[in-house]
């Protein structure tokens, strides 16, 4: 590992600065109904369920509406969004001290760099700050080459808390955010009122996570030039890191039907190193029309990691929180851990080109690593790669002449992870965890201490391989002002590392068990276009990329084995993309009892029999006359078919301007904030501009209200609307979206060379995430998803925002 960076140049030092500061907001916001409107619709979906609204007996809206006909009491109208939204704030800082100096037989270099930066979030609640400093230097005399970079780094950081980004469309506008009554001080719905959702705001106030990080990273190298042609390199690097975490905890209640949460200070605390030591050989010699280039290295990687847990219980707020571990009356829970790793690595590799014109590259390295079981600790990888520069043929340059360049390559190699995730880091795998402090009570009644496990053993899992072919050209015209780079690639993984879903009655309590899950391949096409122009003073340019990719699971390890997601969305199984959408598909809404009666299988029975008009309607896809899981199919993927960038930019004179535009197409989310809005029979709020089916509105997309609760068919038909894994919330991806954009003007030096030692002064605006093109529903459609098996659920994960900052660039 080395880190690389700008250096200082020679000449005489100079200082630059570089800072901006600017706003972020949330891209979008849901319409949701108001206070007035969501009581008309709750009253709505209690009268189809069969409920009486204004029986407080009956799990009823009696603390919202009032008198015959259910007229609203507007003395709580809240605005969730409105109150749990705001503006962020962004800002970065940055100064830069550089110079060298260069002589016959030795030179140097430095540049020291110091950075502040901070980002207040779009919700309230999370906020990050981070300072930090770079240095690094270089020394060449004579034969001996000395470098060195280091950059140290403090981080403070305050996280979120539960899914906000979930509740905050959930709960109910006739709740407000603060309510005296209750522990804590937050609204959240009553015996009269009910809601599932979290109060989003109390959540961010009762719970304080943060977040305190220092780091060092650097490394240091020295090179011996042994002849000409021969040289080693020492290369030794640090990857150190000291934290120390906080939860406090006041006490409170921000659900409801929940106990009173318990006051506490947890502490976390510890380190974490990364040790490099690297040693390498490096030929560099010509030979008549011959070039061969090589290197030969070994190498030792050592990562510890030591952490401490301890909590305090029972803090009060009288006269008010003081959260020290020492404050704390009662113990809750402590605990610590070591994990230690390490890796060892011999490596090589070998470049030939013949007159710039035939190019062949060869690669080779064993690596062993003390995360696997010895018996599958090392791994062999290995790569190989041809080339021809047709356009250095004579033969093309007297024939073709427009083109500057025409290179043809191909590839193939393979290349080892040993990635794990899971209890501990995946460091120990191979062997199971044993909790060694487990009371029992033996045959006569007596507590015994003894031992118990409590993770499953992986012992037999091994190197993840990924084998990559690829075939592409590489074609410059124009004096190389048009160029063109495609490519072809497969890459196949396999014995695939993947966190397998063990139940906790099979005897594993450490969460998901990793193993060598399978095959997977990716496959497709690699398009990069570019044009730039210099015409005087004006010039321009556009580079475009374009990928397509199919995924599909080739091999799992037992024949007919499939993974999920761990909440029934997803399917992972051979001949289908990695966590496909699995679901029952949406059929539409019924329209009228009759429709409801003639939907039948095969064998005439009714399929929805507990259905009416207004109901959804799901396909039976296996045709046994029952809506169940059975029903499921595959129904879409989260890989996108289509990946396309473009950059554009231009200058003229002091002007300059920048757009990048990203899009992706073919792709699916599941958006698990629509599902719990969209229920339909649940004390959740409403969507304004969506408008359920009434015999006025035969809606054909979205069914009637029908609170939960109703007797008989009302209870079973208002289960099924509500439906989680069907595809009525499941949407296309697609999106194009305006990424960044920026505006700067340098002044012209006959300006700034008015002031002494001035070089250059340069003033931007920058746009990011600036608009968005896309049909999704949800926050933001360009999400993470939820692990290795859900890749496409949107389940109220952070979104990208919306930033607009104004920024300075000055060198002296």
């Amino acid at each position: 590992m080395q880190i690389t960076t700008k250096k200082g140049k020679s000449g005489v030092p100079s200082i630059s600065l570089n800072a901006y500061a600017g706003v972020d907001q949330l891209y979008k916001r849901y319409n949701l109904t108001n206070a007035s409107e969501w009581a008309d619709r709750a009253v709505q979906a209690y009268t189809n369920a069969g409920l009486d609204p204004l029986n407080a007996g009956q799990n009823s809206l009696a603390g919202a509406v009032k008198g015959p006909g259910g007229k609203f009491d507007p003395t709580i109208d809240t605005d969730w969004q409105k109150e749990f939204f705001q503006t962020g704030r962004v800002e970065d800082y940055n100064l830069t001290f550089s110079g060298g100096t260069s002589g016959e037989k030795s030179a140097s270099n430095f540049l020291i760099s110091g950075e502040y930066f901070h980002q207040q979030g779009i919700v309230k609640g999370p906020n990050f700050e981070r300072y930090s400093l770079r240095l690094n230097s270089g020394l060449t005399r004579g034969r001996l080459k000395f470098q060195e970079n280091v950059q140290l780094t403090h981080i403070n950081r305050t996280l979120l808390n539960g899914f906000p980004f979930i509740d905050v469309l959930l709960m109910l506008p006739s709740i407000p955010v603060y309510d005296p009554r209750n522990e804590g001080g937050f609204g959240t719905g009553s015996t009269t009122l009910n809601t599932f959702a979290t109060n989003p705001i109390g959540a961010q106030s009762l719970l304080n996570r943060k977040q305190n990080d220092n780091r060092i990273a650097g490394n240091v190298s020295a090179d011996v030039s042994i002849f000409d042609f021969l040289s080693y390199r020492l290369n030794m690097a640090i990857d150190g890191h000291v934290y120390s975490n906080s939860d406090a905890q006041k006490a409170g209640i921000i659900r409801q039907n929940t106990a009173i949460n318990t006051s506490f200070l947890s502490e976390f605390q510890g380190y974490d190193v990364f040790l490099l030591t690297e040693n390498t050989l490096n030929f560099n010699k010509s030979f008549g029309d011959s070039h061969v280039n090589g290197i030969v290295g070994y190498s030792e990687q050592r990562y510890r990691q030591h952490n401490t847990t301890v909590q305090r219980q029972g803090f009060t707020s009288a006269p008010q929180y003081y959260f020290e571990l020492d404050a704390g009356p009662v113990a809750g829970i402590s605990g610590g851990a070591t994990i230690e790793n390490s890796k060892r690595s011999y490596f090589s590799q070998v470049t030939y080109d013949y007159k710039n014109r035939y190019l062949v590259s060869g690669s080779f390295r064993r690596d062993g690593s003390s995360k696997f079981a010895p018996e599958n600790r090392w791994g062999n990888f290995g790569a190989g790669s041809v080339a021809w520069r047709l356009s250095e043929e004579e033969f093309f340059k007297t024939s073709v002449p427009a083109v500057n360049n025409l290179k043809l390559r191909a590839s193939y190699g393979v290349n080892g992870n040993d990635g794990l995730g899971g209890a501990y880091g995946g460091n120990y795998l191979t062997a199971p965890i044993i909790n060694q402090n487990v009371n029992y009570v033996d045959g006569n009644g007596n507590i015994v201490n003894g031992s118990a496990q409590i993770t499953l053993s992986s012992p037999d899992i091994q190197w993840e391989e990924r084998y990559t072919k690829d075939a592409g050209i590489d074609v410059g015209f124009l004096d190389n002002r048009f160029t063109l780079s495609a490519d072809y690639y497969i890459s196949e993984t396999k014995k695939a590392l993947a966190p397998v879903v063990i139940p906790v009655y099979l005897g594993n309590f450490g969460g998901a068990v990793f193993q060598n899950a399978g095959n997977l391949e990716n496959r497709g096409f690699e398009l990069a276009l570019g044009y730039h122009e210099n015409r005087n003073a004006f010039t321009y340019g556009a580079d475009f990329t374009l990928t397509t990719v199919k995924n599909r699971v080739t091999k799992v390890p037992t024949e007919g084995q499939s993974f999920s997601d761990g909440i029934g969305l997803t399917r992972t199984q051979v001949g289908q993309p990695v966590g496909a959408f699995y679901l029952i598909p949406f059929d539409g809404i019924f329209q009228s009892k009759d429709e409801v009666q003639n939907y039948r299988n095969a064998d005439g029975k009714v399929i929805q029999p507990y259905a009416s008009a207004g109901d959804v309607r799901y396909k039976d896809s296996n045709g046994d006359g029952v809506i169940d899981t059975r029903d499921r199919v595959f129904v879409g993927t989260p890989f996108p078919k289509l990946q396309m960038g473009l950059n554009l930019s231009a200058a003229y004179k002091g002007f300059d301007v920048s757009v990048f535009l990203q899009a992706v197409t073919g792709n699916q989310v599941f958006n698990r904030s629509k599902a719990a809005l969209e229920s339909y029979n649940g004390p959740n709020n409403y969507e304004r501009d969506v408008h359920p089916w009434t015999p006025e509105n035969p809606s054909t997309t979205t069914p009637r209200l029908l609170q939960g609760g109703g007797a008989g068919d009302l209870g079973l038909a208002a289960a099924s609307n509500a439906l989680f894994n069907s595809t009525r919330w499941l949407e296309d991806g697609d999106y194009l979206r305006l990424k960044n954009i920026q505006i700067g003007y340098t002044f012209p030096k006959v300006l700034t060379s008015k002031v002494p030692s001035l070089g250059s002064v340069r003033v931007y605006v920058t746009g990011r995430n600036v608009v968005t093109f896309t049909k999704y529903s949800g926050f933001d459609p360009e999400i993470t998803g939820t692990g290795f098996y859900g890749r496409g659920i949107d389940d109220g994960a952070y979104p990208n925002v919306r930033t607009f900052t104004g920024g300075v660039q000055v060198n002296f």
